[in-house]
């Protein structure tokens, strides 16, 4: 279909022409004849891009709802879509959708919808979309192209990014040096004087500026729910747990953005540390995640008497698991206002230098993982014992929190093979076995890009095949 598809042609309302085959240009929503054009563009290494005004849409969702709902017209199904997001730096919102092209065959399409508001009065959408297969591979091609000629921002055209707090002014960075962290999980680029701190590690990487300037990337700390009810019920029976260093105590809550103050404050506690004031000018949840919910704050802090420093900080919180623990995920920025103009790009092209090491990290989640699992029985012998003291009725509990607790590692694992799979498809990537490694008989695994996989397979067939979500190994091929 987008041969045939000349550029800004006047279309009745109804977007069904923004899939190759989905619905024809004749096809009408309401009646009523559009006002605004559409552009489509063949994209150079194909795939579909369209994009214009929404008539009769006054919010980004409302315009996001039509093209889906006229999707489901013309291909004969819903489009099934994930979370929506938003795109840092350009003020538009955006989800991934896949659905079946019926008329055409059940031809199966992916894509990228997003949508902006360009006045109070307009909406533009846009949307990229090719073979399911294809569609990994030709993604980031096609919104290159499409952001080259749609401008839909007053500050001009965005691309979607990482979401981390980056820099939105400033000046241009300066060259960076790759630099390793103690266990080589991690990397990342530092600038002349800036230096990595030697405390990184584990996947999480920690920096120091020559003027004050202090960054943390990919960084996890464990938290303890004291709104737990087994934590509670420890509580009434008298049982005090010593305060861990580097774990936080704190009650869990999906709402992020409203606690966020007091999880920095209690992150601060957990390292030792005497939470600095704190002058919060921002705070909004994020949208992008269907495991996290995180939140960024924009403020400042005077962390030692020195002076204000700008703050930009992300925290993640997980569900909570064993024992009502759950992690909090934490990105963040302190600078210095004076420096706050000079520093901006730098900070910026750091966060998009880290590079993680996944194997490593793998190995060393799996490490902790037994050394958790072990802590795990030990407290749970104990709370036994004092139930064998006190009453049956408490042992009775602590079997269904073991029932619970093995539970919660066979959901935990499917999720995490889950993720790792969605992953390996959104970025070209396949797992394959080696069945013949050091020629010995030894058999490994490894991930690798499609092109790459399919050529060993090909080549290779006695050696090396694919390997599927459920033959995947733990610590090698996905880690939780």
């Amino acid at each position: 279909m987008r041969n045939r598809v000349p550029t800004l042609i006047p279309i009745w309302v109804g977007l069904s022409m923004l899939l190759p085959g989905c619905g024809s240009l004749s096809g009408t929503q309401s009646g009523v004849a559009v006002r605004h054009p559409l552009t489509t563009l063949a994209a150079a290494q194909g795939g579909t891009i369209v994009f214009g005004t929404v008539d009769q849409a006054d919010t980004p969702g409302k315009a996001m709802a039509r093209v889906l709902d006229d999707m489901a017209r013309s291909c004969g199904e819903k489009p099934k879509v994930g979370r929506v997001f938003h795109v840092q730096g350009g003020g538009s919102t955006a989800v991934f959708f896949t659905v079946t092209n019926h008329p055409a065959g059940n031809k199966q399409v992916a894509g990228m919808l997003l949508a902006a508001a360009t006045s109070p009065q307009t909406i533009d959408a846009a949307l990229v979309s090719d073979d399911a297969a294809r569609f990994p591979r030709t993604m980031n091609p096609m919104l290159k192209q499409l952001f080259a000629v749609w401008h839909p921002y007053p500050a001009g055209p965005a691309q979607p990014a990482a979401a981390v707090p980056a820099a939105r002014t400033g000046m241009p960075a300066p060259p960076l040096r790759q630099v390793a962290n103690s266990d080589h999980s991690a990397s990342v680029g530092l600038p002349p004087g800036w230096s990595l701190d030697p405390r990184s590690g584990g996947g999480q990487v920690l920096v120091h500026g020559p003027g004050g300037e202090l960054a943390g990337f990919n960084l996890s700390v464990m938290a303890q729910n004291t709104n737990d009810p087994s934590f509670q019920r420890n509580l009434r029976m008298g049982i005090r747990m010593t305060r861990v260093r580097g774990m936080m105590y704190w009650p869990y809550s999906p709402n992020v953005a409203q606690n966020i103050e007091n999880l920095y404050k209690e992150w601060k506690r957990s390292l030792g540390q005497q939470p600095p004031a704190l002058q919060v000018d921002s705070v909004r949840m994020m949208q992008g995640s269907s495991v996290l919910n995180t939140a960024y704050l924009r403020g400042r802090v005077d962390p030692d008497g020195r002076g204000a420093q700008s703050l930009e900080l992300m925290m993640g919180v997980g569900a909570p698991g064993v024992m009502g623990s759950y992690r909090v995920h934490i990105t963040f920025s302190q600078i210095p206002v004076g420096l706050l103009e000079r520093d901006q790009g730098t900070i910026a092209a750091i966060a998009n230098s880290v590079n993680l090491n996944q194997k490593v990290i793998g190995g060393e989640v799996q490490a902790a993982t037994q050394v958790g699992i072990q802590m795990a029985h030990q407290y749970t012998g104990e709370i036994n014992q004092i139930g064998a003291n006190t009453s049956a009725r408490i042992q009775s509990e602590q079997q269904q929190h073991d029932a619970q607790l093995q539970g919660w590692y066979a959901e935990e694992d499917q999720k995490s093979r889950s993720n790792q799979q969605f992953d390996n498809y959104i970025l070209d990537r396949t797992v394959v076995q080696d069945n013949n490694m050091f020629n010995n008989g030894t058999i490994g695994h490894g991930t690798l890009s499609d092109s790459e996989a399919d050529w060993l397979v090909k080549n290779y067939p006695n050696r090396f095949e694919y390997v599927d979500k459920p033959n995947y190994w733990e610590g090698t091929d996905y880690h939780w």
